[in-house]
């Protein structure tokens, strides 16, 4: 999650074409992403457990202590910046094509963000109590945890790609009732 403050231009150079850019300061509040590569579950039925390994990589950004409200607030810890470019055209027949790059960019998480490179088993107890989620919890909440490097990184903010075509039809001679289909293609860039 992020503060987002822009400033945007755009120009309509003629009947038919028109350009537009956003450039945005952007301002952290959170982030957090788990990136499991490889897990591994094995079940003793027998014995009521559950052997269970993980590897991969889990970001958290920093926040002190436990999140509350006033974390929301906009500060300068976790800098970032953003830019999207429109374009607009109008074809001689009514047609009307818009192509977008929105929100590219990233954000630079403080030197006080964790990064867990993680690649660890635990043997979960008690699978048949009614503790069960408590304790598949606790212990891959310990696994993750594990190989702590407390430093920066940076992360792309999902910018997403659009295209897209739009025709006015009128459904009276004057002019007061249209119709407007439009078809509109959309990729997330990074996510």
């Amino acid at each position: 999650t992020y503060h987002q403050l822009s400033f945007t231009y755009r120009e309509k150079f003629n009947s038919q074409f028109a350009f537009g850019v956003k450039i945005s300061a952007l301002l952290g509040i959170q982030y957090q992403k788990l990136e499991i590569t490889h897990s591994k579950a094995v079940y003793d039925n027998l014995k009521d457990t559950a052997g269970v390994a993980l590897q991969g990589t889990y970001y958290d950004s920093y926040v002190p202590g436990n999140f509350i409200s006033r974390d929301y607030l906009p500060t300068l810890r976790n800098p970032g910046a953003s830019i999207s470019i429109g374009t607009t055209y109008r074809t001689e027949d009514s047609f009307i094509l818009q192509g977008n790059i929105k929100d590219l960019g990233f954000i630079h998480w403080s030197s006080r963000s964790n990064v867990y490179n993680f690649n660890n088993s635990a043997v979960i107890l008690g699978l048949s109590t009614p503790q069960r989620e408590d304790s598949i919890y606790n212990k891959v909440y310990k696994i993750i945890h594990n190989n702590n490097i407390i430093g920066s990184f940076a992360t792309p903010i999902d910018g997403r790609a659009e295209l897209s075509i739009n025709k006015v039809i009128w459904l009276d001679d004057d002019k007061m009732f249209k119709y407007s289909p439009s078809a509109v293609a959309s990729k997330e860039l990074f996510n």
